[in-house]
Formats: structure tokens, C-alpha cells, sequence
């Protein structure tokens, strides 16, 4: 059983164009009124007609245009990462989550199995913080990172939501790993020693906070480093969604690669009273502990 505890236009250019008249040719002077007359019909009919074909053809094209951004919005590749947007609504509470694409998985069992689990841990956070469908309410989650580096696929959410009877919204942030090759749930305890995390942490000054109050970094790195490795170690080892009596956990640490060649460790803070906000981002070079590193 793992361990567990509550810390985390488009520009629109319409050009118009019209014709020239060759006024060099005589014309006798008791039919000059007429002539100019019909030449102004004329200019006029050849505009209303340029500008009804121009305005046509903007249409088709903003049109197309339009589309083709909308598609790019459901559709997004981040590094080598291809998906589309799922979407979980229910009143007032709002999810979206990625859909890889087969070339992204081309294994047909694994992607529809890796899928299944991104949609499942995308909405795990509601019964987490208890919330309600509401139409008072306005939660509203989505990725904002979607990376694969050695096979491993990190999905991390953000978004605000409101909790209990709370008048003003909290910030929360989860992930969700798979291991591409398997189209299963991986964790921290997958592919590195925690141990060496939780000293790296406790000890040492070798790990960047993600946060640009430097005041509040300060903070939270002394309340971090407040504890034992032994003891974040407890906390670590536990990180990340996993099932336990056939149900997902939602844990008080996650791990997640959102930059090649670092590690991010996100501590959920849910007691107020410490005035953290409602997680800490500690990142750390994975050269610092690749010598532990045990990947299956």
C-alpha cells in the first residue's frame, strides 16, 4: 500500500480593386453629358461587381482559414507528441485532456489503453476536492504541458476550481504518466531512486524552485527542507496516481518532464494555514540522479 499525506483577426485585409477608362478617345460635344453619364454606370456596376467577388472570395478564404484554426486547436503537437483535445463537461466544471493520436502510439491496444487512463486520472481531482456540478460554479482544467521524453508520456493539468463553500478559486496542478511501450500508469518509483530525490531536497541546494515570488520560493523551500530525507521520502516514494481498491488515488506528490533533462517534483500544500498557495514545483537535473535510475 503506498503512503500518503496532504502537502501542492484573424487579420481581415479586403482589397478592393477597379478598372481604368480611357477618356483620351473624342467624343462629339452634344453627347458628352451622355457619355459620361453611362461611364459612370458603367465604373459603378464594374465596382459593385469587383467588390461582391472580392468580398466572396475573402469569405471562402476566412473561412477556410478559420477552420483550418480550429483544427490546430484541437489538434497541437508539442515536441514529438501528436493528440487531440478530449473535453469532460458537466455544468460548471469543465476538462479537457489529450487524445494521442496513432503517430504518436500507432499500437491500436496500447493508445485506446493509454487513453483510457488519461481521461480517467483527468478528472480524478473531482471527487478529490469534493466538488459539486454546479452551475454556480466555474472549474475549468486543461493540459498545459503534453511531453514524452524515454518513452514516458507526461500530461500536466492546471486550471482553477472552487472547493466546498469557498468563495474564491484555487490553483491546482496534477499529472498523469504512461509508459508509451505499454500504454500503462507509470510513477516516480518506475524509473528513479526516491531516496536520492528526498536527499537531493533535504540537503541540499541542488534543485530550482518554480515560482517567481522569491519570497514564497524562499518559503517553501525552507518548509520542505523542514523535514528528514527519510521522512520526504515517505512522501515521494508515494507520488503520482495509482489504484488501490480498484480506485485511483490522488496523491500528495507528483512527478512529471516537462523539460529535457529535468525532473519536476510538485508538492500539493492543502492546510492554508501554511500560506504556500496550493503547490510547490522543485525541479532537478535527472544528471543528479541518472545513476540511480532503474528504468524496466
Amino acid at each position: 500500500m503506498k503512503k500518503s499525506i496532504a502537502l501542492a483577426a484573424a487579420s481581415l485585409m479586403i482589397i478592393l480593386s477597379s478598372g481604368c477608362t480611357d477618356t483620351n478617345k473624342p467624343v462629339e460635344n452634344d453627347n458628352k453629358t451622355q457619355v459620361q453619364s453611362q461611364a459612370e454606370e458603367t465604373t459603378a456596376e464594374a465596382i459593385e461587381e469587383t467588390s461582391e467577388e472580392t468580398t466572396e472570395e475573402t469569405s471562402k478564404e476566412t473561412s477556410e482559414e478559420t477552420s483550418e484554426d480550429e483544427s490546430k486547436d484541437d489538434e497541437k503537437e508539442i515536441s514529438n507528441v501528436k493528440y487531440e483535445l478530449g473535453k469532460y463537461k458537466d455544468k460548471g466544471i469543465s476538462v479537457k485532456y489529450p487524445v494521442i493520436s496513432e503517430e504518436t502510439i500507432k499500437d491500436k491496444k496500447i493508445r485506446n489503453r493509454a487513453n483510457s487512463i488519461i481521461e480517467e486520472d483527468a478528472v480524478v481531482f473531482i471527487d478529490k476536492y469534493e466538488l459539486k456540478s454546479d452551475d454556480n460554479t466555474d472549474t475549468d482544467i486543461a493540459p498545459v504541458s503534453v511531453m514524452e521524453f524515454d518513452d514516458i508520456l507526461s500530461v500536466v493539468y492546471e486550471g482553477d476550481c472552487y472547493t466546498g463553500d469557498s468563495t474564491e478559486p484555487i490553483r491546482i496542478r496534477f499529472t498523469s504518466n504512461i509508459d508509451m511501450n505499454r500504454g500503462t500508469r507509470c510513477s516516480l518509483t518506475d524509473f528513479y531512486d526516491t531516496e536520492k530525490i528526498s536527499e537531493i531536497l533535504a540537503d541540499t541546494d541542488d534543485f530550482e524552485i518554480l515560482c517567481d515570488d522569491k519570497k514564497l520560493a524562499k518559503e517553501m523551500k525552507r518548509y520542505i527542507q523542514s523535514y528528514s530525507a527519510n521522512r520526504l521520502d515517505d512522501f515521494i516514494f508515494s507520488s503520482d496516481f495509482y489504484t488501490e481498491n480498484k480506485k485511483t488515488v490522488y496523491p500528495s506528490v507528483f512527478s512529471s518532464y516537462e523539460k529535457e533533462g529535468y525532473l519536476d517534483i510538485t508538492f500539493i500544500f492543502d492546510d492554508p494555514e501554511l500560506e504556500l498557495g496550493n503547490y510547490g514545483i522543485f525541479r532537478i537535473k535527472t544528471d543528479d540522479i541518472d545513476d540511480t535510475k532503474n528504468k524496466k
